[in-house]
């Protein structure tokens, strides 16, 4: 009797916070299920594992913030671009490209103005390794103008970027000469900018920070061979944490661009370390461009556009021969 007094009556479903469905309510009195009951039951458990999948990041980077799924140099679901996608013509009529071109031709402007600023200060006070305190505060400078513009235009800002994500296949040729272009033309008005503050004593003494070296201690072959290789380390730092677009899920929008700072801050410490007359990597030709343009110190000025340039080719042949990924790519194959 206490038993029976326990047990729900046959056909009773229970009425808690979930109403059950039939063949909830079969499984619950011990009816047998009919072929329709099982294929809605199937169906059901389906979507609910599909779901909770659904919910759990793929990939999480380090930092532990979810990575965006706007990446501004390629398009959604791809790695990278089709050769029709990437001498896509149309492009220049595409408003939206132009508006990011926009935006990097400010963003340029005012990172010229901080990061050369940063060197103008450093020469002025001084001290036993000036590269090292350019070096603290362009890693600085660069992460935090990334972090603020990465999702708007993807924060190139530098044609070495530019050119190795067209040498990548993560930016197209239209999109690329836009942003040249733009690059240039913020560099110059970043340039102008700076040389109004500094004033021209400062600018006649410092050259507002533009690239150089002092021929007497450094020849121009060295001078060559530090701005390719260093720009090279730069660019390699560059695309294995943060602008590949697997790597990029890896690292995340917060770590990424850390990561790309402390790379350029460390290369232009050391190559500016290794000899008195050679003071750091550009990695930059328009930033240097714009200041050049500034002060009129154009001694060598090819160096900082065919070096770089051959460094992002370099990388470019590179990337498809051991991408950053290619290892785990093969033991999903396997």
């Amino acid at each position: 009797m206490e038993s029976s007094r326990l047990s729900p009556p046959d056909g009773f479903v229970s009425q808690g916070a979930t109403e059950l469905r039939p063949h909830e309510t079969a499984l619950n009195v011990g009816v047998p299920l009919s072929n329709e009951h099982l294929a809605s039951l199937e169906q059901h458990i389906t979507r609910s594992r599909q779901a909770s999948l659904n919910a759990i990041p793929h990939r999480k980077s380090l930092s532990g913030v979810p990575t965006p799924e706007f990446h501004p140099d390629v398009i959604a679901d791809e790695d990278h671009l089709s050769y029709e996608q990437m001498f896509d013509w149309s492009e220049f009529r595409n408003p939206a490209i132009w508006r990011s071109g926009v935006h990097e031709c400010f963003l340029m402007a005012l990172y010229v103005l901080v990061s050369c600023g940063v060197t103008v200060w450093a020469v002025q006070v001084g001290g036993p390794v000036v590269s090292l305190d350019v070096g603290l505060g362009v890693f600085v400078t660069l992460t935090l103008y990334i972090m603020g513009s990465a999702s708007v235009s993807g924060a190139h800002f530098n044609p070495c970027i530019t050119w190795t994500a067209v040498f990548t296949r993560l930016c197209s040729v239209p999109r690329a000469i836009i942003y040249l272009g733009m690059h240039c033309i913020g560099a110059m008005l970043g340039g102008a900018m700076l040389r109004a503050a500094c004033g021209e004593a400062v600018t006649e003494a410092t050259k507002l920070g533009s690239w150089g070296f002092k021929p007497e201690i450094v020849s121009v072959g060295q001078a060559f061979c530090l701005e390719f290789f260093f720009s090279w380390s730069y660019v390699w730092l560059t695309w294995g944490t943060a602008i590949d677009p697997k790597q990029q899920k890896v690292f995340g929008p917060v770590v990424g661009p850390i990561c790309v700072g402390l790379a350029l801050g460390l290369n232009i410490y050391v190559s500016g370390g290794l000899t008195d007359g050679y003071g750091g990597v550009g990695a930059n030709p328009a930033k240097f461009f714009g200041v050049a343009v500034a002060s009129g110190n154009f001694q060598e000025h090819w160096i900082p556009w065919i070096a770089p340039l051959l460094a992002c080719m370099v990388h470019g042949c590179m990337y498809w021969v051991a991408p950053p990924h290619h290892e785990a790519e093969k033991r999903k194959k396997d």
